[in-house]
């Protein structure tokens, strides 16, 4: 007996979820720190795999970000602040390979930065791997 197409269809919410926590377990890899952030998404979904091809489709799909705030790993100074982000109408087709996002919205974000004696910004060390 066999099931094909396999095809399944929802809708999937996260919310409340504290980034600082996921930073716990991957702190040993990076350079720097999430202070806080809350983090939440959703959408409807659609999923089928027949013959072997998986087609994935996500409609309505949203990400918001609130209170989001990144130091240097060991420092307090505040590098990247997001008091609110959202991603709204957001849209993707596995198979067509096509997403599309209706709306972002940043409310009073910063980043602080500055250039390094070998000209480049001194933030992009803390997200780059060393390769020395």
């Amino acid at each position: 007996m066999t099931v094909d197409p396999v095809w399944v269809q929802g809708s999937c919410t996260v919310a409340d979820v504290k980034l600082a926590h996921f930073w716990e377990h991957i702190k040993a890899h990076v350079s720097f720190q999430i202070m806080d952030g809350v983090a939440g998404a959703g959408g409807e979904y659609t999923l089928a795999l027949k013959e072997e091809a998986l087609d994935a489709r996500l409609e309505g799909g949203r990400y918001e970000l609130n209170r989001f705030e990144l130091v240097e790993k060991g420092k307090k100074d505040v590098l990247i602040s997001i008091p609110a982000l959202s991603v709204e109408e957001v849209s993707a087709d596995v198979k067509a390979r096509e997403v599309s996002v209706g709306r972002v919205q940043l409310t009073d974000g910063k980043i602080k930065s500055w250039l390094s004696a070998d000209g480049t910004f001194e933030l992009q060390k803390l997200f780059l791997a060393d390769l020395d």
